[in-house]
C-alpha cells in the first residue's frame, strides 16, 4: 500500500467513525487499485473512490470525504504550443496543480526542444484569479469554476490554451506573446464562465447580450474599460470615434463550415428603439440587443464574401425621433 492509499484509508476511517457509518475503506482503495491499473490516472482513482464513498455512506457523510480526499488530490496536465509555425517562446508545457492542507499551489514548467528551461512555482489565492509571468512573452492565468472561452485584451499578437482541472474547480490558462510582457498582472482577460457571463480578469461582468441569427448564436459586448465593441471571439474595435453611419460600411469576413459569411456589427444611441435594418442579399439576416450597460447593438450577416452587408437602417430616439441612414 503507498502512503497515499495508506493516507486515504487512514482518512476514510475517521469519517465512517465521526458519523457512525458503515464503510469499507480497503473495498474502496481495492477499486481504485483496479481503476489505476486500466487507466495509470491518480485523479480517475481517487474519483472513483470519492464516487464509491458517497453511494456507500450517504449524504450526510459526502462532505467529510469530499475534503479527505481532496485534499490528496493533485491534477497534472499538459498542452503544446505552436502559431502558423513561428516558433513559440516555448513548445511545451507541464502544470501540477496540488492541494496541501488547503493550499493550492501551481507549477508551471515550460519546455523548448523537450527540454525543461523554466518554471515558476505560485501560491493560489482562495478566490479570484491569479496571473503571472513566465519567460519574458509567456502569461499564466488561474481563473474561479470552469471557464468556457476567453482572450486577453492587448493589441500584441497572442495565442492561449486553457484547461479546467475541475477537482480544484479551476481553470489555468496560458497566454503565449511574440513581444515581451512587461506586467502580466495588468493584462485584463476576458473569459466566459460557464453560466454564459462574460467577465474581466477581476471577476466583474462585461456588459454582453446574445443575438441569435439563422439559429446561430452570437455573442456581443462593449468592453467597458477600453470602450470596445467586441463580437466574441471574432472581432472587436474601438468606439473612440466611431459615428453611427459606419454601421453602413466595412464588412468583415470569417469562413465557417458552410463557406464564407461576412458580418457587420455596430452601436446606436443608449434608448434607441424600434430598429430596422435592410441587408444586401434576401438570405442574410440581422438582429439587435440592449446590453446592461444600454448599449444598443446591431449584428448583421450574409452567407457570403462581400463588404456591403447592411445597406440601410433606421431607429427611434429616446424622444420618439425618427433617424434614418442609407436607403
Amino acid at each position: 500500500m503507498t502512503d497515499v492509499e495508506q493516507n486515504l484509508r487512514s482518512e476514510l476511517h475517521i469519517a465512517a467513525a465521526e458519523y457512525e457509518l458503515e464503510l469499507d475503506a480497503d473495498r474502496l482503495l481495492e477499486a481504485g487499485r483496479s481503476a489505476r491499473r486500466t487507466r495509470s490516472a491518480h485523479r480517475m482513482v481517487l474519483g472513483l473512490i470519492l464516487a464509491l464513498a458517497i453511494s456507500l455512506t450517504g449524504v450526510v457523510a459526502a462532505p467529510r470525504i469530499v475534503a479527505a480526499i481532496l485534499e490528496k488530490q493533485t491534477v497534472e496536465f499538459t498542452e503544446a504550443f505552436s502559431w502558423n509555425g513561428t516558433r513559440a517562446e516555448f513548445d511545451q508545457f507541464t502544470a501540477r496543480l496540488v492541494d496541501e492542507d488547503g493550499v493550492n499551489r501551481l507549477t508551471v514548467t515550460a519546455y523548448r526542444d523537450q527540454k525543461e528551461v523554466a518554471a515558476v512555482t505560485q501560491e493560489l489565492p482562495g478566490t479570484g484569479a491569479s496571473r503571472f509571468r513566465l519567460g519574458s512573452r509567456t502569461v499564466v492565468a488561474v481563473f474561479p469554476g470552469e471557464v468556457a472561452s476567453l482572450d486577453i485584451v492587448s493589441d500584441a499578437s497572442h495565442g492561449t490554451q486553457l484547461s479546467w482541472a475541475s477537482a480544484f474547480d479551476r481553470t489555468i490558462a496560458i497566454g503565449m506573446f511574440f513581444e515581451p510582457v512587461k506586467a502580466p498582472e495588468g493584462l485584463d482577460w476576458l473569459w466566459l464562465d460557464g453560466a454564459g457571463t462574460l467577465r474581466h480578469a477581476d471577476d466583474a461582468p462585461v456588459p454582453s447580450a446574445t443575438i441569435t441569427l439563422n439559429g446561430v448564436a452570437h455573442l456581443v459586448y462593449r468592453n467597458d474599460r477600453t470602450d470596445e465593441l467586441g463580437l466574441w471571439q471574432w472581432s472587436r474595435f474601438s468606439l473612440k470615434d466611431y459615428a453611427e453611419t459606419d454601421l453602413l460600411h466595412g464588412g468583415m469576413s470569417r469562413q465557417s463550415d458552410s463557406g464564407s459569411v461576412s458580418w457587420q456589427d455596430g452601436v446606436l444611441p443608449v434608448g434607441a428603439h424600434d430598429v430596422q435594418v435592410t441587408v444586401s442579399r434576401p438570405d442574410g439576416a440581422w438582429g439587435s440587443a440592449v446590453l446592461p450597460d444600454g448599449t444598443v447593438v446591431v449584428l448583421a450577416t450574409v452567407p457570403v464574401e462581400t463588404d456591403t452587408i447592411i445597406t440601410g437602417f433606421s431607429y427611434l430616439r429616446a424622444d420618439g425621433t425618427r433617424v434614418s441612414h442609407g436607403r
